[in-house]
């Protein structure tokens, strides 16, 4: 009975043993099984990351292309409001305002007329003074300027009339003023925007 009890004590330790082994075993392969799922849930877990990432970056670049058009778009807007305003101001300020100053000045008027008489033939052209210039100053030019033929009409300013021919070469504030904005726009307008 003693070689009973220990082949039953020898066969308990075997079957403990097995028991333990195929538990070891067991907790290893749910363990490998576990780290196989862990590594593909991180796989995936890093993928949808990345994936959100991008989506983002995306999103980001998209957004920061739409600020930088408008910026643009309000950039070009406002260096078309400064082109006009600059536009504006030249033109009233610069040309129109000191012009109709000048019109309006008795001695502006007559260095005009005697710095032009000077390039022109009093036998072959008369002068057509506008009636809206002052007479006592007409009289004065009359009288400074002796060989030219004075006819006054309703014209605004003068006019420099080659009498057999009919060429006229006007001179009001809205030539000279005409003649400064062109020059203007054509030429001083480019320059300041040229680095467009």
């Amino acid at each position: 009975m003693k070689a009973a009890f220990e082949n039953l004590e020898k066969l308990s330790a075997d079957l403990y043993q097995k028991l333990i082994a195929d538990a070891e075993n067991e907790i290893k392969q749910l363990k490998e099984k576990a780290a196989v799922e862990r590594d593909q849930l991180m796989a995936n877990c890093l993928a949808d990351i990345e994936q959100q990432k991008t989506k983002v970056q995306r999103s980001l670049e998209l957004e920061q292309e739409k600020k930088l058009r408008d910026l643009q778009h309000q950039a070009l807007a406002l260096k078309e409001k400064l082109r006009h305003d600059i536009q504006h101001f030249i033109s009233d300020e610069i040309i129109h305002k000191p012009i109709n100053k000048a019109f309006n000045s008795d001695e502006f008027i007559r260095d005009l007329v005697l710095t032009l008489v000077k390039h022109f033939d009093p036998t072959k052209y008369s002068i057509s003074w506008p009636e809206e210039w002052d007479a006592k100053l007409l009289s004065e030019m009359r009288r400074a300027l002796a060989l030219w033929n004075f006819e006054v009409d309703g014209q605004k300013g003068m006019r420099i009339v080659q009498k057999d021919e009919g060429l006229e070469v006007q001179f009001s504030a809205d030539s000279f003023e005409l003649l400064l904005k062109n020059h203007f726009d054509k030429k001083l307008l480019p320059l300041l925007f040229s680095n467009d």
